[in-house]
């Protein structure tokens, strides 16, 4: 399976910039109607999900999601759209190590070499998800909502990752959000459903060719 990973960072309150590479189009994760990542634009009266659930049930194509710390509330914002239930399988809360090693397959090696929060531990939980549901499409979000009661961590509050994955490629992006726990949860969610149809609007995303 191939990998491609655009690993744009940036950061961002309100709003951030997303891509297929790192040549960025711009993108305000917002609401109904914002601006889609990519230079796309996403301008339906049900906003970021219904066009979502549009691209996929005209392709046919089925999504999961793993949600690291977002805590369901990805699932709740593409279930808040009548329907979609045709292309949305379901969505797994790996909130502990244990359970990304139990449910997803992470393994436990890589969580005790990278962490939790890296690129590839959401890379791994994209294509877990993806696998356990047998979706087409598999989205993940991992991320420091803030810091822990009496630890500290070297990475910051607000650093995220948000991993795509089909049969043939993944794609992984760092995202890295100020505010609250609240806040960092909504953008990481609304930047997720933007990026991942900027994604995949032009069709299901194929590995690079090998440079050289």
């Amino acid at each position: 399976m191939g990998q491609r990973r655009a690993l744009a960072t940036g950061r961002t309150g309100g709003g951030g910039r997303s891509g297929r590479s790192p040549a960025e189009g711009g993108g305000q994760p917002g609401g109904p109607g914002a601006g889609a990542p990519g230079g796309l634009s996403v301008e339906t009266e049900t906003g970021i999900e219904g066009a979502l659930a549009d691209l996929f049930t005209a392709h046919g194509w089925t999504l999961a999601v793993a949600e690291a710390s977002t805590g369901g509330l990805l699932g709740h914002r593409l279930t808040d759209r009548p329907g979609a239930s045709t292309y949305f399988l379901g969505g797994i809360i790996p909130y502990s190590n244990a359970s990304k090693i139990a449910l997803l397959g992470v393994p436990a090696d890589l969580l005790a070499r990278v962490g939790a929060v890296s690129p590839e531990v959401a890379v791994a939980l994209a294509r877990g998800v993806r696998e356990r549901f047998g979706a087409t499409v598999g989205l993940a979000i991992t991320g420091l909502l803030g810091p822990a009661t009496g630890r500290r961590s070297p990475k910051p509050p607000g650093l995220t990752y948000i991993a795509l994955a089909t049969a043939q490629t993944t794609l992984v992006i760092e995202r890295r959000f100020s505010g609250d726990r609240q806040t960092v949860k909504a953008l990481s969610v609304q930047t997720a459903l933007e990026w991942c149809y900027a994604q995949l609007a032009g069709g299901l995303p194929t590995p690079s060719p090998p440079s050289g």
